[in-house]
């Protein structure tokens, strides 16, 4: 369970006075100086709101911040262990298939995706080339675009059910707990 950090929140709470303070102030020399401060303002109350927090994994004990207390997830993550686990604090099964991608597998060079589907956590008997054309950047006036091919495991019963985010390293998200465990853990 997150437990609401009361500073955080206090100080985010006075943040947004002060921004509609000086956004009620600036309004009169500016109309976008004050509409900026108001937006700002509006984003810290809801910081306060949202009450930013942390939780203590029930399955390592460690303390994970960067949690929300008004997020109830069907699922949660540990950043220590790297498991799931669900409201009841217990760790998600082996076996389980969410009905969505929800299981985040950050792509290094060291990551070996399993011999599973992503999908189902079945054994897989094929193999789907992935392919991902980043915005690109410049380069001496050029631009330049990324391109990141990562072979995706299925079973012949699944296929393309993954989302793929392109951070630095890019993340994959499947919906197998199985395939996720043998790719993140090890």
């Amino acid at each position: 369970m997150v437990q609401r950090s009361w500073p955080a929140t206090l100080a985010a709470l006075v943040s947004a006075v002060v921004l509609l303070a000086w956004a009620s102030r600036a309004i009169h020399d500016t109309f976008l100086g004050g509409a900026v401060l108001g937006v700002l303002s509006l984003l810290a109350a809801f910081l306060a709101y949202a009450g930013p927090g942390s939780a203590t994994c029930p399955l390592c004990g460690k303390v994970s911040g960067g949690k929300f207390a008004s997020t109830r997830l069907e699922l949660e993550s540990c950043e220590h262990c790297k498991r799931y686990y669900s409201a009841d604090g217990k760790e998600v099964p082996a076996d389980f298939v969410a009905t969505r991608p929800s299981f985040s597998i950050k792509l290094t060079e060291s990551t070996r995706l399993p011999a599973l589907c992503c999908v189902c956590g079945e054994p897989s008997d094929r193999v789907k080339e992935l392919v991902h054309v980043g915005a690109g950047h410049r380069h001496e006036g050029k631009v330049i675009k990324e391109t990141i091919k990562v072979p995706i495991p299925y079973c012949g019963k699944h296929d393309e059910n993954v989302k793929f985010l392109s951070f630095e390293p890019p993340i994959l998200i499947v919906r197998s707990y199985a395939f996720y465990r043998k790719s993140a853990l090890g």
